[in-house]
């Protein structure tokens, strides 16, 4: 066996993997969003798990191994539920089989040491990357909201997948040890690069160099107005610049430098349901808390509060509205609320125009 070639693998990956945990970790300190910190989790574990293989402790390389596809499939899941591709429920349990199965093993292989190891742990190895593939898969449909980062970022995790399930079979092949965590650790690499790329996006980090530019132009103030649809579309062409959050019922009517979401019952990607408030108040919090972090103040825009009201009383849209006002004057942002007075009779009006005080 190539001692050279196998130990600079190791080296490389898990520099690799380490870089990739540092800056995730900072990713997440910025932006708060929680894919960020379940991704740091994943390297973290992979991390640990080249430690397993360099000082030749089988059980610590499969537990972590398993660690790192369960974290990995469920933070993919996560992240496609940010985006409002949300799949079933039940997929997030699904994310513990790798690490259920690999504990399953061991602890068969403690009671009964007979079993050889492509039967126990080698099997457990092939599910991890299965659940990889699967990561990637998911990964994959948010394809049309980033169309510059997450082609990279899934292929490279199913390629990961696919060669790690190749493992249990090649690992009593000496001469192709090296070779093979080699070309695990290219794809490391692969995949920590393309993953540093995808959460730097403006997309996920809500964030752009140009946040002050329209801000101080059209001098908006923190908290709530109501904008009448007159107005509204003068003011998207001056605010076409600046990197605002919109949710809005139709998303190609809005700048391509905003990060919409359509407010859809129909579950696609980048479309969210009327009826998931807190949905919604989180993302707001997520966009405006990541701006003031810069020194910079966002802009909200929700054009579909009457598609709102379809699905929701007039008493929870006040409270989403009142917590909405506040998460924004707490973070110095401002929410663009565009609706036509005569929608509203004189209460409701008048409860409305309170939260602009």
């Amino acid at each position: 066996m190539n001692g050279v070639l196998l130990l600079t693998g190791m080296s490389l990956s898990l520099g690799a993997k380490l870089a990739a945990l540092a800056y995730l970790t900072l990713v997440y300190s910025r932006s708060k969003r929680r894919s960020a910190l379940l991704f740091g989790l994943t390297f973290l574990f992979a991390s640990i798990q080249v430690l397993g293989d360099m000082i030749e402790v089988d059980w610590l390389s499969a537990i972590t191994e398993a660690l790192m596809a369960s974290t990995f499939f469920y933070a993919s899941i996560h992240l496609v539920e940010e985006e409002f591709s949300t799949p079933a429920p039940v997929r997030n349990y699904l994310a513990t089989t790798p690490f259920i199965l690999i504990a399953y093993f061991l602890i068969a292989g403690y009671l009964d040491p007979s079993p050889s190891w492509l039967a126990t742990i080698g099997v457990a190895y092939a599910v991890s990357g299965l659940f990889l593939v699967f990561s990637g898969g998911l990964t994959w449909s948010l394809l049309r909201i980033y169309p510059g980062t997450v082609r990279l970022l899934s292929i490279s995790t199913v390629l990961y997948g696919l060669h790690e399930m190749d493992y249990p079979l090649l690992r009593p092949v000496q001469w192709f040890a090296p070779i093979g965590f080699l070309i695990s650790a290219l794809l490391t690499v692969l995949i920590a690069y393309a993953m540093v790329a995808f959460v730097r996006s403006e997309r996920f980090l809500s964030l752009s160099i140009n946040v002050n530019t329209k801000d101080e132009q059209y001098a908006i103030q923190p908290g709530i107005t109501f904008m009448p649809p007159e107005h509204y579309g003068v003011f998207v062409s001056n605010m076409a610049e600046f990197p605002a959050l919109a949710f809005v019922r139709n998303p190609h009517a809005v700048p391509k430098e905003w990060q919409s979401y359509l407010l859809s019952n129909t579950p696609t990607a980048g479309s969210i349901s009327p009826t998931n408030l807190p949905k919604i108040t989180e993302l707001i919090n997520v966009y405006l808390h990541s701006l003031k972090e810069r020194g910079a103040h966002g802009v909200v825009v929700l054009d579909g509060i009457e598609y709102l009201l379809i699905y929701n009383s007039f008493e929870t849209i006040i409270k989403f509205l009142n917590n909405v006002r506040d998460i924004a004057m707490l973070h110095g942002g401002t929410v663009v609320v565009s609706t036509d007075r005569k929608v509203w009779d004189e209460r409701q009006w008048a409860l409305l125009d309170r939260l602009m005080d």
